[in-house]
Parts: structure tokens; C-alpha cells; sequence
């Protein structure tokens, strides 16, 4: 488990589209550290999600090495804006979740989608939440939180 980390410099894999956006998530799985990219960009149909990447951060480097992972061992993960966490499907009983998935639950419909690790295809958000309860009665958007029940 990674209790802390004093100041390093990661060399971040390089994007080769210019016109992509990069969104970045840090999280524990299975006591390493995972860097996940979500990688966007706009198009004439508006924003597309182009692929999502997967990195194991070895911190006995310096700079900190990431390799690109293929897998999660079939495990899953939750991104939200507040939080991120990796699970494994079986600890939630009769259809927990299917292995290798990652649920990106970010602001906004067309960050809602379950990225496949297996065969790299993205799915719409099987919950379909209205924009209009994803926000606070001044209209501000809200944050979501993922709750799990403890391992």
C-alpha cells in the first residue's frame, strides 16, 4: 500500500493527437499505484471519447517509471471527480460486475460511460442519472460520491 510519497517527477507518456484532452486519475490497486488517462477531444459531433489508458506508476524510480497495464486482473474501478476506487467484482455477490471494467462517472452525460479493458470498447453508464439530480437546488453541479460497503 502506498502511505506517501515525497516529491518525484513522473515522465508522462506522450499524446500523439494534438487535439486530444487528457484527463488524469490517481488511485491504489492492490497496494500499487495506478494513473489512469482519459483521453477526449472534440470532433464535428461535439466531445468523443477517444481511448482510455491504463499506467502502474513504479515509484523506486526517479523520474517514476509508468508501464502501460493490459489488465486488471479482473477487478473493476470507479472514477468520480471526489474519488476513485479499484474492486474486485466477486466481493459484491450475484452480479457485482463484470472484470476488467472501469466505471468513469464524471461531470456532465458524456462523462458517464464503462470503459471494456478487454477489448477496448466504451459503453453509456447503465444508471441513467438526469443532469437535473446531479446538481444542488442553487443549480451548482454536485459532485458525486461513491459509497462501497466495506471488504
Amino acid at each position: 500500500m502506498v502511505s506517501h510519497v515525497e516529491c518525484c517527477a513522473i515522465e508522462m507518456p506522450e499524446v500523439s493527437d494534438s487535439l486530444r484532452k487528457n484527463i488524469w486519475c490517481i488511485l491504489e490497486w492492490r497496494g500499487k499505484l495506478l494513473i489512469v488517462e482519459i483521453c477526449h477531444r472534440n470532433d464535428e459531433f461535439g466531445e468523443s471519447f477517444v481511448e482510455v489508458r491504463v499506467f502502474e506508476a513504479d515509484l523506486s524510480t526517479i523520474p517514476v517509471r509508468l508501464t502501460e497495464i493490459e489488465s486488471l486482473d479482473g477487478d473493476c474501478i470507479f472514477i468520480s471527480p471526489c474519488s476513485s476506487k479499484s474492486f474486485r467484482p466477486c466481493h459484491y455477490g450475484e452480479g457485482g460486475g463484470e472484470g476488467d471494467l472501469i466505471y468513469i462517472f464524471l461531470l456532465g452525460h458524456l462523462h458517464r460511460f464503462v470503459y471494456n479493458m478487454k477489448d477496448g470498447t466504451m459503453a453509456p453508464f447503465a444508471a441513467d442519472i438526469p443532469e437535473d439530480k446531479l446538481g444542488e437546488v442553487d443549480g451548482k453541479v454536485m459532485n458525486s460520491t461513491l459509497l462501497f460497503p466495506p471488504e
